[in-house]
């Protein structure tokens, strides 16, 4: 038996510009002895037979908001091919644009606030709307950091600027920058809806991006009951189960603040887990 573990054309640029684990190295062996052999594919490669996967774990694919049409047609032809994907395609399609955050906070989930724009014509409107001294402008469809800045709010030049660029391929976001950010943002990894181990990931001084390309610092911590709990409630309100998830979050005034939930293409950050993480990752993608 053979599973797919997506990487893309850039993935071996991260993991040498970060120094993140190889994650194919290390769980091969644990996939090995419930009888599967996995093999890194590049998903952009025309000439990949995917009959002959059992399934395909799209883990590494660090590029897709880059092409998201053709990464949506790819998942269109898994649907097709009835190959199965971990997590479900229709948790990847939900998960692969940020407007699913809207979707949770209608739910009843805490999130970061944040404003869809659609076209410049919105923008300022929407900057009256926000109260703090800084903003943060993304692309609807976007990951590690790309795009994102963070503006002063009077600044209005640069920031449109900056929206007019991104409106350019698709919409924009637009939040008001959270100043906890700076103090760090936590990673919660749930296998199977069971919490695993989480992490929190410090930007390095004067930067905002919690993300080992622009300097910041990790390591493991130890969450209470309550913090995994806090955590564990954004799962609930998912279309369907995911099979692994990591939850980003900051902490105000003893809550959470959703920023990210990662159902497609999450860094697991092995290296401060245990090989009980490892198993549980790879026992838990391995059922049907």
């Amino acid at each position: 038996m053979k599973i797919a573990y997506l990487r893309s054309p850039n993935t071996t640029y991260y993991l040498q510009k970060t120094g993140f684990l190889d994650e194919v190295e290390v769980l091969k062996p644990y996939f090995a002895e419930l009888g599967f052999q996995l093999v890194s594919v590049n998903w952009q490669d025309p000439k990949v037979d995917w009959q002959q996967f059992d399934f395909v774990i799209p883990k590494n694919a660090w590029d897709y908001f880059d092409c998201h049409d053709q990464f949506t047609q790819w998942l269109d032809r898994m649907d097709q091919a009835k190959i199965p994907v971990r997590n479900a395609t229709e948790l990847i399609r939900w998960n692969s644009e940020k407007g699913y955050l809207l979707e949770l906070q209608k739910k009843g989930a805490s999130i970061a606030p944040l404003t869809i724009l659609q076209n410049e014509e919105t923008l300022f409107h929407a900057l009256t709307e926000i109260k703090t001294n800084r903003v943060v402008v993304k692309p609807l469809v976007s990951g590690g950091g790309k795009q994102t800045d963070v503006f002063a709010k009077e600044n209005r030049t640069a920031i449109q600027t900056a929206v007019k660029a991104i409106l350019k391929k698709g919409p924009a976001l637009l939040q008001p920058y959270l100043e906890k950010v700076s103090q760090g943002e936590y990673s919660f990894f749930f296998f199977g809806g069971e919490f695993s181990h989480a992490v929190v990931k410090i930007p390095k001084p004067g930067d905002f991006r919690a993300h080992k390309l622009f300097g910041a610092t990790m390591k493991a911590i130890k969450p209470s009951s309550e913090e995994i709990r806090m955590a564990a409630n954004y799962l609930e309100h998912l279309p369907c189960q995911p099979h692994y998830a990591r939850a980003d979050v900051i902490l105000v005034k003893k809550s959470f603040f959703l920023i990210e939930l990662e159902l497609i293409e999450p860094y697991l950050y092995l290296e401060y887990a245990d090989t009980k993480a490892i198993t549980s990752f790879v026992h838990t993608v391995s059922e049907n």
